[in-house]
């Protein structure tokens, strides 16, 4: 399944409305992410009383983080490895063919080197959404974590002279993660992908394009 529809990451820096300027845009975006954690809190309920499956589920909150920053290693050391079988373990089909078809494009025996140098801060849970699959005890669980990290990729080429390296870099990333359970049998976490900020007019429609900025008085 595809990135589940409503899911918010919100925007930041100059992307997130002013307050100032256009205050009435700024509390509708803000009510919008009440609601959607209102909804993210009534299927975290929904996922773990009310599916019916026994045991009941745990959700494991503060343990998601964590996998995603384990997954989010794995996943990039594999692709510079060429490894698909890795790849295969820990993602879903469309990103893996996608990694596929980039690894497939590679010059031959061209080697990658990827680096994570450090995190930066901690890494966090952006976004949840949990729907059920109108099967019994069944649901999806996608959730978006945010990573800052350091990392950096040294490219060699076959006959192994030049390197060409990229210096260390920030990178701001949000990963989605997706775990499905089947009539009460839960799957590991996987990574459907990586997605950006939310756009404000994706998110608010015509709301957003009607606000006008707030001008001071001269």
């Amino acid at each position: 399944m595809g990135l589940l529809p409503g899911t918010l990451v919100m925007p930041s820096g100059p992307r997130k409305p002013s307050l100032l300027r256009t205050p009435n845009l700024r509390m509708r975006l803000e009510w919008y992410r009440l609601k959607k954690k209102l909804r993210a809190l009534q299927g975290c309920v929904t996922y773990k009383f009310l599916l019916k499956s026994r045991p009941w589920p745990k959700l494991r909150r503060g343990t998601i983080a964590p996998e995603a920053k384990r997954l989010y290693e794995k996943m990039y050391t594999a692709f510079a490895d060429g490894d698909m079988a890795t790849l295969e373990s820990i993602c879903h089909e469309g990103l893996l063919a996608s990694f596929g078809t980039r690894i497939n494009v590679r010059p031959p025996k061209e080697s990658l080197q990827w680096t994570l140098h450090k995190y930066i801060g901690f890494s966090r849970i952006v976004s949840t959404n949990i729907v059920s699959l109108g099967i019994e005890e069944s649901a999806l669980y996608q959730v978006v974590v945010k990573i800052k990290s350091m990392q950096s990729l040294e490219r060699t080429p076959a006959n192994g002279v030049a390197s060409d390296t990229t210096e260390a870099k920030k990178m701001v990333e949000y990963v989605v993660l997706q775990r499905m359970m089947l009539r009460g049998k839960e799957g590991r976490w996987k990574i459907w992908g990586t997605i950006e900020e939310s756009k404000v007019e994706d998110v608010l429609g015509d709301d957003a394009v009607v606000a006008t900025p707030v001008v001071g008085k001269q």
